[in-house]
């Protein structure tokens, strides 16, 4: 304690002497609590620093609106949370009146006023004016070194969070609905955040998530109370409870509210990192090809794709750079996917990116990029396609005639629909489709509408999209490929064998899944696989 008291005088007296040397800008303290801005707005003069400090207990990231681009005044993002205990700062040389928000809790939002800086108000400060200045940086330096961990050093940090899986407690979900009681308004996001926090802890992220699509869909939870969000703070806590380790990450379902989960764990894990690269290495780095399947390992990094772009505030270039500076092709591959994924719900969901897209040009951006990331734009460019066109996936396979060396996997972008259940659904509606078929004729009555030289397109993906969903399961697989017709069977159960060579960690995976077709076909999946 003594040493830290000494230490202190050093650090006041070197801030001294560097304040009477220097009087080219003020700093300036807001605090950030659990409850939001202290003070919400403040003016000052161009030049000036505000150093903003966390005494909350959780996670908050003070950033220029507008959320969650920050495109107001780019620079004004630390880029990554402040922890509990910890401050940053930041110097404004932009005039102006700008709102700022915190991005984990956008509720909160403050304004700074920044004036011109008049070079005669400082060339003469008075001696009051010097001691009002040493005094802020005595307050702030002591306050740093007996409470903060100060955020602005280049080194990283140490991993103070645990690393270890530990497994949610099992349940069955119509006993977890009818035990968990709901006494809030249907309005108060807080109130239902607290509630989906302690389910999560227990129980784990996905029990969260679907009892908050119940409480929407019964009502308990109104439509107006922004879901993300409140999936953002259960990826956070299931972070914090379950580990930062890829099973945790894992445990996340990506498919709901627009990858909320997922961007919350990265959020936490982010917090705690030096870089994004060192988040996503943290989270996905420890997956070995021995003990986890190839889909598994890029399905991790495709997740962290998704809390990168959420980071990097949507700027698709800034999110590339960090998925390339990932060590291997199979990380770089799975992050640039989860990028373009996440660029597609943005604008669709958010209607953040728009000057990338253009209803003019369909295939953009993924036409202007460079080549190596082409094939993953496109991959996942379907969502935009179907909202250009409507629905009508035979003029947005058309359009997909016009990507070049890409056609192939445009179109299997647009085929991953056909075995979607959420997207079924439309495009049979806008083909007029007859929904008394099966699950698997509907899928193959839609291929049908693809290009006829490229329907193999359609039946590839058709496979990809059940396979991936239905890990180690082949009902619906059987289904679809007992639907189409005979001249796309063979590659309709050969892609199936490719696809349990991505899911196995050992052969005898691939040989049970196959066995199941029989005569011909589960020779013909085992040679997909490579057996």
């Amino acid at each position: 304690m003594y040493m830290k008291l000494f230490f202190a005088s050093l650090v006041v007296l070197a801030s001294f002497s560097f304040v009477l040397a220097h009087g080219d800008g003020d700093e300036h303290i807001i605090v950030i609590t659990d409850n939001g801005f202290d003070p919400q707005e403040i003016e000052i003069v161009q030049g000036d620093t505000i150093v903003f400090q966390n005494k909350g207990e959780k996670d908050h990231w003070p950033a220029s609106d507008i959320h969650p681009t920050h495109e107001m005044y780019p620079d004004f993002d630390p880029q990554k949370p402040i922890l509990p205990g910890s401050s940053w700062r930041f110097a404004f040389e932009r005039m102006g009146t700008m709102g700022f928000h915190d991005h984990v809790s956008p509720e909160f939002t403050g304004i700074v006023r920044v004036k011109e800086f008049a070079k005669d108000e400082k060339a003469h400060q008075s001696p009051k004016n010097i001691f009002l200045h040493f005094w802020q940086w005595c307050k702030d330096i002591f306050f740093r070194v007996f409470y903060f961990d100060d955020r602005d050093t280049s080194h990283a940090e140490e991993n103070i969070f645990s690393q270890k899986f530990y497994d949610p407690s099992p349940y069955v979900f119509e006993t977890l609905e009818k035990e968990t009681v709901l006494s809030c308004s249907s309005q108060d996001p807080s109130c239902v955040d607290e509630v989906l926090q302690k389910i999560t802890a227990s129980y784990g992220p996905k029990a969260a998530t679907d009892l908050l699509y119940h409480w929407q869909a019964t009502r308990l939870v109104d439509r107006s109370v922004d879901d993300h969000q409140l999936a953002h703070a259960i990826g956070r806590e299931t972070a914090r409870v379950f580990g930062a380790n890829p099973q945790a990450f894992l445990l996340c379902p990506m498919e709901a509210f627009n990858g909320g989960c997922n961007h919350g764990f990265f959020e936490y894990v982010l917090g705690r990192s030096a870089t994004p690269v060192d988040a996503g290495t943290l989270i996905c780095g420890v997956l070995g090809a021995d003990e986890y399947s190839q889909k598994t390992r890029f399905s991790c990094y495709h997740g962290v794709g998704h809390g990168v772009m959420m980071a990097r505030g949507y700027n698709l270039k800034k999110a590339l750079d960090i998925c390339d500076s990932f060590p291997s092709s199979m990380a770089q591959e799975g992050c640039w996917q989860g990028v373009f994924m996440e660029n597609i719900n943005g604008v669709l969901f958010q209607e953040i990116g728009q000057d990338l897209f253009s209803k003019k040009n369909p295939l953009a951006p993924c036409d202007a990029l460079d080549d190596i990331y082409r094939h993953e734009c496109y991959i996942n460019h379907a969502g935009w396609l179907m909202h250009v066109f409507n629905n009508d996936i035979g003029e947005a396979a058309d359009a997909c005639l016009r990507a070049e060396a890409y056609i192939s996997s445009c179109l299997q972008s647009l085929g991953l629909m056909t075995t979607n259940p959420s997207w079924q659904g439309p495009v049979i509606a806008t083909a007029k489709i007859d929904t008394s078929l099966s699950f698997g004729q509907k899928a193959w009555e839609i291929c049908k509408l693809f290009p006829k030289d490229f329907r193999g397109e359609c039946v590839v993906a058709a496979v990809d999209n059940i396979a991936n969903f239905d890990v180690g399961k082949t009902d619906r697989l059987a289904a679809f490929c007992g639907s189409v017709s005979d001249s796309f069977r063979r590659l309709c159960y050969e892609r199936i064998g490719i696809n349990m060579k991505s899911n196995a960690t050992e052969n005898s995976f691939i040989y049970n899944a196959c066995g199941s077709f029989g005569v011909p076909y589960q020779q013909v999946c085992l040679t997909g696989a490579g057996l």
